[in-house]
């Protein structure tokens, strides 16, 4: 028996012994080895998967690659140079047409045969259709129309045609201190485009008891 062989016997024991718990060391190493390759590999996938939330590596990686690549500046001629904003047009105001100078202008007493404005200066009217004349009762007639002007500034021709159009009145009360735009006629078949502004002064009575209207004209020349 190899117990009482004698002190050959058991160093051939003990060289057995030694040579298992070699081989099994071996084995554990091998297994400690393995187990810690795949703890490395596992810690890997963990660190990919938090960063990308989705559990996509190549889309985590293109990601933080993005991030951190540098920007380049835009081209000079490319799109992302904002154009500097357009200055805003100076507003245009439009200055009103200057008022044509008067052909007359000066104080006519008007009587009830009237008188005929195209005349420079005014007189007397000969046709029997006065521009303007004087009635009894404190009026006042315009024969191709009149309109009481009110706004602050002083009238124009056109000012006045305007407001002949929209308000033609032919019998208007004689209201001292009031304005009025008249037409002009030049025949009573012709009545032309001429216009006055004719301002009043007074009105009342003469000495033969004849009524009058003193005004204050400016007439401006045939348009």
């Amino acid at each position: 028996m190899d117990v009482t062989s004698g002190a050959d016997g058991v160093e051939s024991g003990d060289g057995r012994h030694r040579w298992r718990f070699s081989e099994h060391a071996k084995s554990v190493a091998a297994i400690l080895t393995g187990l810690a390759a795949l703890l490395i590999a596992v810690a890997g996938m963990i660190t990919l998967l938090c960063s990308d939330p989705e559990g996509d590596p190549a889309s985590a990686v293109t990601t933080t690659a993005t991030a951190t690549r540098p920007q380049r500046p835009p081209a000079a001629g490319g799109s992302g140079i904002s154009s500097p904003a357009p200055r805003p047009s100076p507003t245009q105001v439009r200055t009103p047409t200057p008022a044509p100078l008067p052909q007359w202008q000066g104080d006519v007493q008007v009587n009830p045969l009237g008188y005929s404005l195209a005349t420079i200066p005014p007189s007397p009217d000969q046709s029997g259709d006065p521009d303007i004349s004087a009635a009894f009762d404190g009026t006042f007639f315009a024969n191709l129309g009149a309109a009481r002007w009110t706004e602050a500034s002083a009238p124009s021709p056109q000012a006045c045609a305007t407001l002949i159009g929209a308000q033609n009145v032919r019998h208007m009360t004689a209201v001292p201190g009031d304005t009025y735009c008249i037409r002009v006629a030049h025949t009573a078949a012709n009545p032309g485009n001429q216009y006055a502004a004719v301002l009043i002064v007074r009105q009342g009575r003469d000495a033969t008891d004849f009524p009058y209207v003193r005004i204050h004209a400016t007439v401006w020349p045939d348009q």
